[in-house]
């Protein structure tokens, strides 16, 4: 009987060391989309004020290579957040995934 609660106890105490990594690991996902989300508004903003500077016409060389720079850090951000890879959310996952087996499997032990 004692074995039993013990072992119950440590997996109470697993399980709340795995919310607690879960919700700090969160944080930081949630940390770095906001922070990609802000840019790619600020970025978009600036792709219409040259559009705007465009339609004005005004220095049409310089506003176009500028806006090629823009959108393709928008297509990199939405690369980000979407496609799997180094620091994409379902690598994040992953390595969420890879944690929680690692401490299931010492309860086991």
């Amino acid at each position: 009987m004692q074995e039993k609660v013990l072992r119950e106890e440590f997996i109470a105490y697993v399980i709340c060391g795995l919310q607690e990594e879960l919700r700090h690991r969160d944080d930081s996902f949630e940390s770095g989309l906001k922070a990609l989300r802000e840019e790619k508004h600020r970025i978009e903003s600036e792709l219409k004020r040259l559009v705007e500077t465009i339609a004005a016409g005004s220095g049409w060389s310089t506003v176009m290579a500028a806006f090629a720079e823009r959108e393709a850090r928008i297509r990199e951000i939405t690369n980000q957040v979407i496609e799997p890879g180094p620091g994409s959310p379902e690598e994040k996952l992953g390595e969420l995934r890879t944690f929680a087996v690692a401490r299931l499997t010492s309860l086991r032990d």
